[in-house]
């Protein structure tokens, strides 16, 4: 049910709702980051942000479960040439998770970016998102997350009800000790990520070794 809603949503006009500039979330890992980073877009939605960043020349690789959004996000980046590449990757599948690392050049220095994806997916798929961090860490890079934090469960959404976890930040930081990670910068606010009437409680995190 939750692939179809995000099936739906993209393949339709609801997702010509989503504003086409990049996101302040973007804009703020930019500022903390040195020289074109390759970038892990996990979730990535319209990819607008991974349109941002491969306008700025970082390569970026896209994965999302949703195959109208790979779809239009590769169809959008052949037309404008940006070279951004994306795949279907269905973070509940292990055996998913692990093929799409099993076909990227470690050596590279990946990053990996999420944004407002870890509200939205359960718990089994958090659980492989954190393991392909830890690789993504164990490999010399961090990870950039923003997510709506428990804060906001009780207020209105533009988008409308569907699937969402809203996890305390506390929560989150523990799960990430448990893979050997930890949280280097966070934030938990209202006034970044407003939209329209909606200004949500949300989270960013900056993700690296806790050794």
């Amino acid at each position: 049910m939750r692939n179809d809603h995000w099936q739906s949503f993209y393949s339709g006009p609801a997702s010509e709702r989503v504003p086409l500039e990049e996101s302040t979330f973007a804009r703020w890992v930019t500022e903390r980051t040195d020289g074109q980073l390759p970038i892990i877009d996990v979730g990535f939605g319209t990819a607008r942000d991974a349109r941002f960043f491969a306008m700025k020349d970082h390569e970026v690789v896209g994965i999302d479960y949703a195959a109208a959004a790979v779809e239009a996000a590769g169809r959008r980046s052949e037309e404008e040439g940006w070279g951004a590449r994306f795949h279907v990757v269905d973070l509940s599948d292990e055996r998913s998770v692990a093929g799409f690392a099993a076909g990227l050049d470690w050596s590279r220095g990946w990053n990996l970016y999420a944004r407002f994806l870890v509200h939205a997916i359960t718990d089994e798929a958090r659980g492989n998102l954190w393991t392909l961090l830890a690789r993504v860490v164990s490999a010399g890079g961090q990870g950039w997350l923003e997510f709506r934090t428990d804060k906001d469960a009780a207020a209105d959404k533009v988008f409308g009800e569907h699937y969402r976890q809203y996890l305390p930040v506390a929560l989150v930081a523990d799960e990430l000790a448990d893979r050997g990670l930890s949280v280097l910068e966070q934030i938990e606010s209202q006034g970044l990520a407003p939209h329209k009437g909606e200004d949500p409680w949300v989270a960013r995190l900056r993700i690296g070794s806790a050794a």
